[in-house]
């Protein structure tokens, strides 16, 4: 079967970027798998923070610098200090 491209748009500077990539079938299948497992963890931590908004059971992130960007900030525990979010955490899941 033949190649087929992926384009991926990205939005830089005010412009947008377009980055064209040439896969095979096999590798199409397996981004779309992948894709596909994303969502399903999204929807996933979707679940746990439901309905009140309990970022407890959330995954953290893995550094205090990946915090700066998170959009979700202002909900979560880790809000004041990373590690000390993770110790807490911890402590309700034994």
């Amino acid at each position: 079967m033949k190649d087929q491209t992926i384009v991926q748009y990205t939005w830089k500077n005010g412009g947008w970027l377009v980055h064209k990539t040439n896969v095979s079938q096999k590798e199409k299948n397996s981004i779309r798998r992948l894709i596909h497992l994303d969502s399903k963890q999204m929807d996933n931590i979707l679940k746990l923070v439901r309905p009140k908004n309990n970022m407890e059971q959330v995954p953290f992130a893995d550094s205090p610098r990946a915090c700066m960007h998170c959009s979700v900030r202002f909900l979560c525990p880790a809000k004041h200090g990373l590690e000390e979010a993770k110790s807490e955490q911890m402590l309700l899941m034994c």
